[in-house]
């Protein structure tokens, strides 16, 4: 049984004397099968909530009680170490299911045949149990040519399934949990830029339940639909959130260690030290890199903004997490108003191995501080535009709720945006002695552009200053400039692409687009934040088609040359990775240098947004076959989100 001690609560929800009610169990369903999961996300059970005055519930699994939980709250329970898995696990409620839900530990989901119930506590120890005991089974995931999301679907949505073209498979079925038909569907041939695959479109059934699909005599995972998928994304998102609070650096003992790090990290300015402790780790290592740091700030700050879950309430929530964070980001702005980009803290260095990844003594002064010295400082145009986006952002959601610390955070992104406006657009942003790549990157026009368009945007949605925004809709003119409205390269299938500058002899190709912010993904972007902040601006439909030709001209067309419906991370006039051709323009679809998941996530963004602002929901159904490839719908069957789905490739250490 958990301690109390070990229970981290979010918002509670004082007990009332009343004898708890009867209540049913929903998840996992009786006689369901489910996989096991080495990170404990599945399954996850859940259960109808026992009415009022309850103080806690019991969970039980194969006869032993195994948890005790409040109830009426949020919060996390550890779990076992396996390997260096992360032991965090949740419980709650789902306010508009009236359930309540919860994770059991590694060890309690072994392979095999399991019972469970719960029984619901009163404050004066009266029990009421669970009106039944289900039964499920956990199996060990096998090796899948059939391939869907690991996290499920929700009710009504059209998703793909691809299928392992040498099954010769011309059609599927979703079969549920007892091995029944539900629906059935067509496979057929789709392009072979990704490899020899089919496809076909599974119409998501409203039944909440666990399904697989059949192709010939193959099967996929075993997938939720409806509440399991809500609830795994419930969990991804608080797992998102406690993450960040994991890789906290600095004085702190809420991180991964349990101690506080790095205390001797300082900067120099005008011959003196100024400390720069605190952020997070960048890049899961001790690496403290602007230009990951700022998109993690952005991440929380979407989080709270769009979705603001239930869930984020009490002691430990997004707004507290945003100000430790952010507080980081404080320290490395200049009194010129410069916001410091550096690739690493510690300077001329020339092995770029792990070696240069240490742990300081937390002592000031001694030989192992990491100073950054004030001459090898850098800035750049995209950590200024960023850091005023995240500032004028944080201010107008503080405004009501701190508005001291609004007020700051606004003075801050004002500083910023004075000595933006003087050096704009002087980049410097991949003109470094050191990368951590093999190569460097030439800066093009299109980025200071884009980068101009969202400093001064940002600004005016935080001050209301028609200046700023007339500054922004100039530039928006000569970033659309930049647009290809027409066919080139002998092909007639894709247009809707952005060239580098002006010249138009080269199509931008960001391979360094951290966070989604750089590049013609980056630029899109902007376009989507105008068409949203200002929609009815007389320049708002112009915005608005540049935006749909991006997307359903150029992503969407070659999207259709691979079963998985990925879009391309690239095209070029030169040869790509893959040697793959439309006419005689290059394509490429994944990144084989720095990482896959970034290239989707942003035209997922830019899809899922363009299907908001341009009433199209094919743009939708494209942004989730980008999640889908992520999330385990793949040729491996790995979900490379860590701690969510099956497969995810061991890529941390266990030291």
């Amino acid at each position: 049984m958990i301690g109390a001690a070990t229970i981290t609560l979010l918002r509670a929800t004082p007990p009332t004397p009343d004898t708890p009610g009867r209540f049913g169990l929903r998840l996992p369903g009786n006689n369901t099968i489910t996989y096991a999961s080495r990170h404990g996300s599945t399954p996850m059970l859940a259960w109808e909530e026992s009415g009022s005055g309850i103080d806690h519930y019991e969970i039980w699994l194969d006869g032993k009680k195994v948890d005790v939980i409040p109830a009426g709250v949020y919060g996390h329970l550890p779990g076992e170490v396996v390997g260096n898995e992360e032991p965090f696990r949740p419980y709650g409620r789902l306010a508009d299911e009236d359930i309540c839900y919860y994770t059991p530990a590694l060890s309690k989901l072994s392979p095999g045949r399991h019972r469970w119930h719960v029984e619901a506590v009163g404050p004066d120890g009266k029990k009421r149990r669970s009106g039944s005991q289900f039964e499920f089974t956990v199996e060990k995931p096998g090796v899948p040519r059939v391939f869907v999301s690991h996290l499920g679907f929700l009710p009504g949505g059209n998703h793909r399934v691809v299928a392992d073209g040498t099954l010769g498979a011309t059609s599927f079925d979703l079969l549920d949990s007892r091995g029944r038909v539900v629906s059935s569907g067509k496979l057929r041939k789709a392009g072979s830029a990704l490899g020899n695959y089919s496809f076909g479109n599974l119409a998501v059934p409203e039944a909440s339940g666990t399904y697989r699909i059949r192709a010939g005599s193959e099967f996929s995972v075993w997938f939720p639909v409806g509440l399991g998928a809500k609830l795994n994304h419930e969990d991804h998102l608080r797992k998102y959130r406690n993450a960040y609070r994991r890789k906290r650096c600095g004085d702190t003992t809420g991180n991964w260690a349990g101690k506080a790090c790095h205390l001797d990290d300082a900067r120099m300015e005008n011959g003196k030290r100024h400390g720069i402790t605190g952020g997070w780790h960048a890049s899961s290592d001790v690496r403290k890199i602007m230009r990951i740091l700022q998109p993690a700030m952005s991440g929380l700050i979407d989080l709270k903004r769009v979705v603001d879950p239930d869930w984020d309430d009490g002691q430990y929530g997004i707004f507290d997490e945003i100000k430790w964070g952010n507080r980081y980001l404080h320290d490395m702005q200049l009194g010129n108003g410069a916001i410091v980009q550096h690739y690493y803290l510690w300077c001329g260095a020339t092995d770029w191995s792990e070696a240069i990844n240490h742990y300081t003594n937390n002592v000031i002064g001694d030989a192992d501080d990491r100073l950054l010295p004030e001459d090898t400082l850098v800035i750049d145009m995209l950590s200024q535009s960023r850091f005023i986006q995240n500032q004028t952002t944080i201010y107008r959601l503080f405004r009501d709720s701190d508005p001291a610390y609004a007020r700051k955070c606004l003075a801050a992104a004002t500083r910023c945006h004075d000595f933006f406006e003087k050096t704009w657009p002087v980049v410097t942003d991949y003109e470094t002695d050191f990368n951590a790549r093999p190569y460097q990157e030439e800066v093009t026009d299109l980025m200071p552009l884009a980068y101009g368009i969202r400093a001064n945007l940002f600004m005016h949605l935080a001050t209301d200053d028609p200046e700023f925004k007339d500054k922004a809709v100039a530039l928006a003119d000569r970033l659309m400039a930049l647009q290809e409205v027409g066919f080139i390269g002998n092909q007639q299938e894709v247009k809707g692409f952005f060239y580098a500058d002006d010249t138009r002899k080269t199509i931008s190709c960001s391979t360094m687009g951290h966070g989604g912010l750089d590049g013609a993904p980056g630029a899109v972007l902007v376009l989507t934040d105008l068409c949203e902040a200002l929609p009815s601006h007389p320049e708002s439909p112009r915005w608005q088609e540049c935006l749909r030709s991006y997307l359903e001209d150029y992503l969407l067309p070659l999207s259709e040359k691979n079963a998985f419906g990925l879009v391309p991370g690239f095209l070029s006039r030169q040869p790509l990775v893959g040697g793959l051709q439309v006419g005689d323009l290059h394509y490429q679809y994944l990144d084989d240098n720095r990482g896959v998941n970034k290239l989707l996530l942003r035209k997922a963004i830019l899809l899922a947004r363009g299907a908001r602002i341009l009433g199209k929901p094919e743009f939708r159904e494209a942004a989730w076959r980008q999640l889908d490839w992520i999330l385990g719908s793949n040729p491996f069957n790995a979900s490379t989100v860590y701690g969510v789905g099956h497969g995810q490739p061991k890529v941390y250490k266990d030291h």
